[in-house]
């Protein structure tokens, strides 16, 4: 596992249109400043790759209005990028943001219940 604060703070600030992609990553890594990724996956079809992502940190930051809870969370992301001559030039990232927001304290949900 490494933690890539340096290499993505770097990639999403080096490009103007991703500048809001820069933005989003530094209250991140504010947030949970031993934010650690791990990739799961990589799958390429045509001009489109998408990765998905294993996280895990400590939130020391504010988050979402979330005061620090010092709480360990772990959550999976998934990155779809559009690839053109070589160079991404779109890109969404998609969050489990129900697991991370119940592991900070924010959400609850009800228990599943069997059918019967």
């Amino acid at each position: 596992r490494r933690c890539l604060r340096g290499t993505v703070r770097t990639c999403a600030w080096s490009h103007t249109r991703t500048r809001r992609v820069g933005q989003n990553l530094e209250m991140l890594f504010g947030a949970f400043p031993d934010l650690g990724l791990e990739t799961e996956q990589i799958l390429a079809s045509g001009n489109f790759v998408v990765v998905r992502l294993h996280a895990t940190g400590t939130h020391k930051g504010n988050f979402a209005g979330i005061a620090p809870t010092k709480k360990s969370v772990a959550f999976h992301l998934c990155n779809v990028l559009e690839i053109r001559n070589g160079k991404g030039i779109n890109g969404r990232l998609y969050g489990d943001n129900a697991t991370l927001f119940q592991q900070l304290g924010a959400l609850s949900l009800p228990k599943a219940t069997a059918a019967g």
